[in-house]
């Protein structure tokens, strides 16, 4: 979590859609309830910070998403790598990636195959 002292507010554009995908991860991870709440905790602590320091909301997905949605939608090979193997990655990831595309913004998640390819298309990404 170093990284999280090197994120400048007024350069993020943050959406409730990046936080429920946080906070399933974080479900599916950690089965303990105590531990999972204080990572939602914080979860909610950091995104209320990012937005009251200046980082952008993204709160509609209008007709100019929805159009670079429809490109992403079906890429391949657009895959995500787990202790299973690699699997299509999920739509709404690919709904954020449409949107940081779209934006020309730098689209940052923890190290997985995906990112190389989505780098590959020409999409600035930040692997965690």
């Amino acid at each position: 979590m170093q990284w999280l002292g090197t994120i400048r507010p007024a350069e993020c554009i943050v959406s409730d859609l990046s936080m429920a995908i946080a906070k399933a991860a974080v479900a599916e991870k950690i089965h303990a309830l105590r531990e999972r709440n204080e990572w939602f905790s914080l979860l909610d602590a950091l995104y209320a910070n990012l937005r009251a320091d200046g980082a952008s909301m993204l709160t509609n997905v209008d007709d100019k998403v929805l159009e670079r949605y429809i490109e992403w939608r079906s890429f391949a090979p657009l895959q995500s790598q787990g202790a299973g193997g690699a699997a299509p990655l999920a739509q709404d990831l690919r709904l954020l990636i449409a949107t940081a595309d779209l934006l020309k913004v730098c689209y940052t998640e923890p190290d997985n195959l995906y990112l190389k390819q989505v780098a590959a298309r020409g999409v600035a990404v930040h692997a965690l």
